[in-house]
This record gives structure tokens, sequence and C-alpha cells, in this order.
């Protein structure tokens, strides 16, 4: 349990000015401490401790150029965490999940990645390859409640003009469609080879 409310040591101190002389972060500091975040901040703050120049992230002041934003995005579908893309990037994780928010990036529970961007339907169309099988696996689709093997077909529009991504069973003849924000809520995974072009359903 964190330790924010009690006295600090010499040891601690101690501890806390060589982690941050070594450019540890914040987090790290107050789980090796034994205390919050928030603790080890405040304690920073009092003594005037402050990061050495050669450990500060060297973009953390630069403003966010549109090819950051795409790295950002591209490794957050990777899984990467904020204190990881952070270190790729330069940038402080505090920086980096303000800007996942900012873009619409979120984590949802037990580390389901949803992206709500409107990037979502140019991501997955690069993703996905025509007659190309995968396991999709979703419990937010009531009719398809299991994992099942399907074939990605292309993509269709419904009678709103909005493109739906469509999947045929490898089988038999069932089709099914989704949404972008349907399919980066499941887990969908390639495998095996393509289907041969006669058997794809051209939507």
């Amino acid at each position: 349990m964190a330790n924010s409310l009690g006295e600090w040591t010499y040891g601690e101190i101690y501890q806390l000015r060589k982690m941050t002389a070594e450019g540890k972060g914040n987090e790290e500091i107050a789980e090796a401490l034994g205390r919050s975040v928030i603790a080890v901040k405040e304690k920073k703050r009092q003594l005037k401790i402050r990061i050495p120049k050669q450990h500060k992230p060297k973009n953390s002041s630069k403003p966010w150029t549109e090819e950051d934003i795409a790295e950002l995005e591209r490794l957050f579908h990777q899984g990467k965490n904020d204190k990881e893309i952070g270190e790729i990037l330069g940038r402080t994780w505090p920086a980096i999940r303000s800007k996942r928010y900012t873009l619409g990036l979120h984590v949802k529970n037990a580390g389901k990645k949803i992206d709500y961007s409107e990037n979502a339907d140019n991501i997955l169309s690069s993703a996905l390859e025509y007659g190309k099988r995968y396991i999709i696996t979703t419990c937010e689709i009531e009719r398809l409640n299991m994992p099942r093997e399907m074939v990605f077909c292309g993509i269709v529009l419904n009678k709103k003009g909005r493109g739906l991504f469509l999947f045929k069973s490898v089988h038999g003849g069932y089709t099914e469609t989704f949404t972008a924000q349907q399919l980066m809520s499941s887990d969908i995974k390639p495998i095996g080879e393509h289907i041969h072009e006669a058997a794809i359903c051209k939507g």
C-alpha cells in the first residue's frame, strides 16, 4: 500500500534524489518507495528536485506534428502502453495519455483497445487483406458470440451510405457485416492462406 501520509526518511529522500538523477519516472519511484505518485511529485517540488537535462524527453515541449500523431496511433494499435510510446516518441507518458484522450484513443476494461476516432475506417482498410481468412471473436454482437473463421470480402455501403466490412464464413454461405467500431472492439486474427478468388463473395 502506498505510504503517502508518513514522514519521509533520509533514506527515502536519498533514493528520491538518486532515482530522479538516473532518469526514473514518478511512477517507478513511487512504486519503489511505496508512496503515491502525488506524494513523490509533491516531495520533489518541496525539495526543488529537477530531472537532469540528459533525461528529459527530447520532444517534451515540441508541438505535435501529423507524423507524431500517426506514429502514436500506430503504436497504440500495436498494444504499446503510454510509457512505451513516450520512450519511442521522446515524450512523457502524461503527454501521451493526454494526446490519446484528445484523439479519442481509449483503453477499455481488461486492456481491450477500442478506437472511436474518425480514422478507424482507414486503419482497418489498410490492415485487412481481401480474401484472407480471419478468426473473429466478439462479445458485443449477440449473433456472433463465439469465434468464427471468416474471409474478408471487402467493404459494402449500407442504405445510409456508410461503409461496412463484409466477411463470409469459410464453412458455408453465412455472411456478416461489421462497422469499424465493432471490429475495433473485437479480437480479430489472420490465419492460414488466402481463399481462391472464385470462392470469395464480391459484396
